[in-house]
């Protein structure tokens, strides 16, 4: 589903007016409906590690430079490789002895890293350009139609950064925080939203097990 639609489906569910095109949807009626799908959205996405936030880069260093931008994300252990140098990941040193780096002045072929500043730290500091391949879990949670990744849903054709088919998901997340005034109508959407999330859990551990649905009248997969 992209942006419009989930702003739809949640209307709708929340008992406002399904507005009908994405202007309508930017009244400010809808502005709560709007943020709760975006904080639902994150919530939901860094959640856990998924599978999904799984991604790949590469990048090139600079000769004599020490310092590389970091991406959106987190690097995954062992996720750092110059296949150019070695076979191995480079090593990862915390930034607590970010000293022995800055002490470090010697160029050559680099073997460990370190994370600072939303920079990528390497030791020794390359002595030419080197390809790096990077592994890392994305923090944006958001895609646009060119495939962009972004932090937040902002465009109509905006769509979140996983498969369409768990998109249901954010819908429940956000109906539990739209109707937290309401236990009774809050306890379904909850319900809901934690047997899908179950759901998200096992897929991403690589797990086969099935679990329960629970299934709800005047519910079906695509709601709109």
């Amino acid at each position: 589903m992209n942006y419009l639609e989930l702003i739809q489906n949640v209307a709708v569910l929340y008992g406002y007016e399904k507005p009908a095109t994405f202007v309508q949807a930017q009244n400010s009626e809808y502005d709560k409906i709007r943020m709760e799908i975006n904080f639902a959205l994150e919530d939901i996405f860094l959640n856990k590690k998924f599978k999904f936030r799984e991604k790949k880069s590469t990048f090139n260093t600079v000769a004599e430079q020490q310092a590389h931008s970091l991406p959106e994300g987190v690097i995954k252990i062992g996720g750092l490789f110059i296949p150019s140098i070695q076979s191995s990941p480079l090593d990862y040193y915390n930034s607590k002895n970010l000293k022995d780096f800055i002490a470090d002045t010697t160029t050559g072929k680099p073997d460990k890293y370190t994370v600072y500043n939303n920079e990528i730290w390497l030791d020794p500091i390359p002595d030419a350009q080197y390809s790096v391949i990077m592994l890392f879990d994305t923090f944006n949670f958001a895609v646009t139609d060119a495939a962009v990744e972004k932090k937040n849903l902002s465009l109509e054709t905006d769509q979140p950064n996983f498969s369409d088919i768990h998109h249901n998901i954010i819908i429940y997340k956000a109906l539990t925080n739209l109707f937290d005034d309401d236990p009774f109508k809050y306890s379904i959407y909850e319900k809901r939203y934690r047997q899908k999330m179950s759901d998200l859990i096992s897929e991403s551990s690589g797990s086969s097990q099935q679990h329960l649905r629970f299934l709800l009248p005047g519910f079906s997969k695509r709601m709109i």
